[in-house]
Formats: structure tokens, sequence, C-alpha cells
């Protein structure tokens, strides 16, 4: 692998640690519940990743480059995603964990969810601002069920550049689960 080639993987790897570090961060305060990233990896790809076995919902990010909105998107299975929203309206852990097996979810839960999405947003907006030196901004894109198999919903030209993060995460004392991070790769300025 070349020098350039180590730079942007490594490059890659580091916005995307950051990333799931500032959601979990964000998340765990807001919703008062241990939020923690235990390991990620990441590669470039040229296609979507699709959602596992399971449902998940997909909390779409709209970044504004410099001449450019790009999007991308950070995937979590819909337990956690119905937990994570069962916290932020203070709901006690017997009812999250009932909550978890939740198919169907009523106006309240998916108003829940869309402000999950809104502190994904402003937790990758922060992360982004850092690190381009503010020339590049995040925000939410709302969010939306995916099927198992099924690619999520934003706009991306197939055989381009992605990145694609995956973290494996533990929420308060729920179990070890994957989060997926999608994003355009983005130019950030040279560190000086």
């Amino acid at each position: 692998m070349s020098t350039a080639a180590n730079n942007e993987a490594a490059q890659d790897l580091a916005l995307a640690s950051a990333i799931f570090d500032r959601v979990a961060t964000d998340l765990s305060l807001i919703c008062d519940r241990e939020f923690v990233v235990e390991s990620v990896t990441c590669e470039r790809t040229d296609a979507k990743s699709p959602a596992a076995k399971k449902i998940h919902i997909s909390f779409k990010l709209e970044l504004r480059a410099p001449n450019a909105v790009l999007n991308g998107s950070l995937i979590l299975p819909l337990p956690e995603s119905i937990a994570l929203a069962s916290y932020l309206m203070m709901m006690p852990d017997d009812a999250v964990k009932s909550n978890r097996n939740l198919t169907t979810l009523d106006r309240t839960m998916k108003d829940a969810m869309v402000e999950i999405g809104n502190l994904i947003g402003g937790a990758t907006d922060a992360v982004m601002r850092e690190q381009s030196g503010g020339t590049v901004a995040a925000r939410s894109g709302g969010c939306q069920g995916i099927r198992p198999g099924q690619n999520p919903a934003f706009s991306y030209t197939a055989g381009t550049p992605l990145v694609c993060a995956k973290a494996k995460a533990r929420l308060h004392t729920l179990s070890t689960f994957e989060m997926v991070l999608q994003l355009p790769p983005v130019p950030m300025p040279e560190a000086t």
C-alpha cells in the first residue's frame, strides 16, 4: 500500500472513529445511559453496504462541503434505535426492554427517533467542522427503516468511493451491537 493510500486510510479511520465516539458521547449524555464504542474498522468501497440480517434504522446525513452537498448515513439495529428513543423519552429500563421488541412504531416513538437522528447529525457536524477547519458541515437528513439486505436510501452514484466504517458498540446493559457509518470521502485540509 502506498504512503498516500496509508494516509487516506488513516484519515478515514480517524474521522469515522471521531464520529462514532462523538455520537456515543452525545447520546450517552442525553439519554443518561452509558454508550461505549468498543472497536472501529474502516475501508473504502464502491457500493453501499446493505443492512444485515435484521431491520435497521438509517439515520441519513447531509454533508455540505465547498462546492458540494454529499450524503451518507449511520445505521443502527432497530432494537437499539428504539432503546435510544425510549431513553430519550425518559422511560425506565423495563419499558425500554419491552419496547425493543416493537416492530411498528407509534407517532411518539417516530418523533423520538427523528430527535435521535438530529443528535447524530449534530454530533457529526461537530466532528466535521473541527476536522475540516470549518469548511465542512453536517446535519440530519431524517431517518428510515431498512429491511434486511436493503441499502439505505441516500443519494449516491454506484462505483464512486464510499467510506464504510463499522463499530462494535454497547448501550447501557444491552448486548454489543454493530453501527455502520457510510460517507463519501470528504476532502480535509492538510495538517500544518
